[in-house]
């Protein structure tokens, strides 16, 4: 009797040691899971906030070049930021991706918000003459930039603000030469100026020699008042633009 009652202490005894031993293992096993879903966590916020970074990105150089006529980023890289916080475990890293994501929207949405208040629309085109540029605002983030050729010394491209008052397909010049000119936008009342597609003479653009002309000269200040853009280019723009479409242009 003496000796089973040894023999359960030893096994009552026994018991926490074996809890103790296979502990360790135990916990593992069970974290394995949680870290792998923390791992794939992690790289998908990883991943958007490259995205939100870069739409970021977009809206600062928008606002700037609205602002300032110049595009120009305001922000560090929080990218950059999280890349050098390499001292953190799986866990706190998928945690502080999440708080500068957070960060991210919420600097986002704030430019956004200023563009449209300051153009009064969602959508709006910048030229830059010195550059010979266009450039596509749409929900205060860079659309697009598109090469442009304005207007020559003697006959310049006016500056200011506008909007786009009228759309034709096909416009042609009511000047001593017809020149046809695809695509036309026009960003003044009287429709005297306007954004269209390369000028040509006849009926068929390729076969003339003033339309490869004007091909020459994209990126270049020639036009006679309008803003020129390749044929692509400006078909794209048209179907983008709406009529009262903010216009600005800029030197």
């Amino acid at each position: 009797m003496q000796n089973k009652r040894h023999h359960h202490v030893f096994h009552i005894a026994f018991i926490p040691l074996l809890l103790i031993l296979i502990a360790p293992q135990w916990g593992k096993a069970t974290m394995a899971p949680t870290l792998r879903h923390y791992e794939e966590l992690t790289v998908i916020a990883e991943e958007e906030m490259a995205n939100l970074e870069k739409r970021f990105e977009s809206a600062q150089k928008a606002w700037t070049l609205l602002s300032d006529g110049e595009e120009k980023i305001l922000y560090p890289s929080v990218v950059i930021q999280h890349q050098k916080d390499t001292d953190l475990s799986v866990i706190e890293r998928f945690h502080l991706a999440t708080v500068r994501n957070s960060i991210l929207e919420k600097r986002l949405e704030a430019f956004r918000g200023k563009i449209e208040e300051s153009l009064g629309t969602s959508q709006a085109i910048y030229i830059d003459l010195s550059e010979q540029q266009a450039t596509l605002i749409e929900n205060g983030e860079i659309l697009r930039n598109y090469p442009v050729s304005s207007g020559a010394w003697e006959t310049p491209t006016p500056r200011g603000r506008f909007q786009i008052h009228s759309k034709q397909t096909l416009r042609i010049s009511s000047q001593d030469v017809p020149y046809r000119m695809p695509y036309y936008m026009a960003f003044t009342k009287s429709k005297s100026h306007g954004f269209h597609a390369l000028p040509y003479l006849g009926n068929v653009a390729t076969n003339s020699d003033y339309w490869h002309e004007a091909l020459d000269h994209i990126g270049r200040p020639v036009s006679h008042g309008c803003v020129r853009f390749l044929p692509d280019d400006a078909k794209a723009v048209y179907e983008w633009v709406t009529v009262g479409t903010p216009v600005i242009i800029n030197s």
